[in-house]
């Protein structure tokens, strides 16, 4: 949100609208979706002292309405912002201005760095504790989404990739960015990948009936049948013929419930685990606070993280420390140069680019990490090529001052010789 909130009639237009569902959602990250599974034992009056001490990272940020020296995209996960980063934010800098990609591990750094050209834009994944890294003078903005539908998607995003990266081989010569690289990717596919990898060897176990055929819709969004124990499948007008080509005749099912079924973790199972409260619960909320497993103030984190699983819903000073959370997250969100909701993204965009005075119909910048390196490439052989002319003009100054040095002794010499004084005074001229 970003000013103008009030319509000319005075009804609230979209960026009041979208302010008054970012309070929503933090409202339910804060409370209800802190609901957790066990009891771990904390001291609630800890709690909430831990709460007041949580950082302000917001004091390097510029002032809305202000000129930035430095952008910075604070990437929650699965809120479209690889649409808002990459198809639009950074289609905006060229080449020059954008840092190297910091999804693998944070960087300011940019193609020019190494010439006293510093980047512009960055956009990761980390927290806010990451503005500790950033200059005096930093615009962040960043975009949320509904928990509810954030944690699903989440579940979704983290089963999609693990079972495609167990059942396909992955190319180890890339030197793309692997999402299992990513936080916080990087700690929930493994552990889903180990627990697709366990179904699929408890299954290989049993013995398949070839009488089976599975219904299912294909890429194409047609109704197909699938036999496994065939691998066989067949169209649907052909489906009457199935009795016919199946021996003792075809029990047809329906296709499995992608949310229930016994090939990947069901998702009453998946909101049970101990590292998706950790990560996933709240997790909007850590992030904009500076308060995840990856933050820079760790151990802080760790203890407020805890505290917020702790299943004290009905203690007075566990109500007082998610009140603490919320109020800071707001203030922050306050603070931020523009705040987005996927549920709105053409206004958000709209919204992000009346705030900076970015022009949509101005020229755009490929997106390409693959420029930036060739820039950088391009810098390193200058710079490879300037140190050879330095370390050859070195050998000519040395071999110069050895020269003189030789000339000087000889100079010397015959100055204490009477009858070479002429090519005394003639090599005193050439020194």
């Amino acid at each position: 949100w970003g000013g103008g909130a009030m319509g000319g009639d005075g009804r609230r237009g979209p960026v009041a609208r979208e302010a008054a569902l970012i309070a929503v959602a933090l409202v339910a990250c804060a409370g209800v979706a802190c609901a957790a599974v066990g009891e771990e034992v904390v001291d609630m009056g800890e709690c909430v002292a831990l709460a007041k001490g949580i950082p302000d990272f917001t004091g390097n940020l510029v002032e809305k309405g202000g000129d930035p020296n430095f952008f910075f995209f604070l990437h929650i996960p699965r809120v479209a912002g690889r649409t808002f980063n990459f198809c639009f934010t950074r289609m905006l800098f060229p080449p020059r201005d954008r840092c190297f990609s910091g999804y693998d591990g944070f960087t300011s750094l940019g193609p020019l760095s190494e010439l006293g050209y510093q980047c512009k834009f960055q956009g990761t994944h980390d927290d806010l504790s990451v503005i500790e890294q950033l200059p005096e003078g930093t615009a962040v903005f960043t975009q949320i989404r509904d928990p509810i539908d954030r944690l699903l998607s989440s579940y979704e995003f983290s089963l999609e990739v693990a079972a495609r990266y167990v059942t396909r081989k992955r190319d180890p010569s890339s030197d793309k960015t692997k999402t299992d690289d990513v936080w916080p990717w990087s700690d929930l596919v493994p552990y889903m990948m180990e627990d697709i990898q366990k179904r699929i060897d408890a299954e290989d176990m049993r013995e398949i009936d070839p009488k089976v055929w599975v219904k299912q819709v294909d890429v194409d969004g047609e109704e197909v049948y699938y036999n496994a124990a065939r691998k066989k499948t067949i169209k649907a007008e052909q489906r009457k013929h199935l009795d016919t080509i199946t021996p003792g005749g075809a029990l047809v099912l329906d296709d499995m419930d992608p949310y229930d079924n016994d090939m990947v973790m069901p998702l009453r199972e998946y909101v049970k685990l101990p590292i998706v409260h950790d990560l996933v619960f709240n997790g909007e909320t850590f992030q904009v606070l500076g308060m995840t497993n990856i933050s820079s103030h760790w151990e802080l984190a760790r203890d407020i993280r805890k505290c917020a699983r702790a299943n004290e819903h009905d203690n007075d000073q566990y109500l007082e420390f998610t009140e603490i959370l919320l109020s800071k997250s707001k203030s922050i969100l306050d603070k931020l140069w523009h705040v987005g909701m996927m549920s709105d993204l053409d206004a958000s965009i709209s919204s992000l680019s009346a705030t900076s005075g970015w022009n949509l119909y101005g020229r755009g910048y490929n997106y390409s990490e693959e420029l930036s390196k060739q820039m950088r490439s391009f810098v390193d052989d200058l710079e490879g090529t300037a140190k050879e002319r330095e370390f050859f003009v070195s050998l000519d100054i040395d071999r110069v001052k050895r020269d003189l040095m030789e000339k000087e002794a000889k100079l010397t010499e015959l100055q204490y010789e009477p009858d070479k004084q002429d090519e005394a005074r003639m090599l005193k001229e050439v020194i």
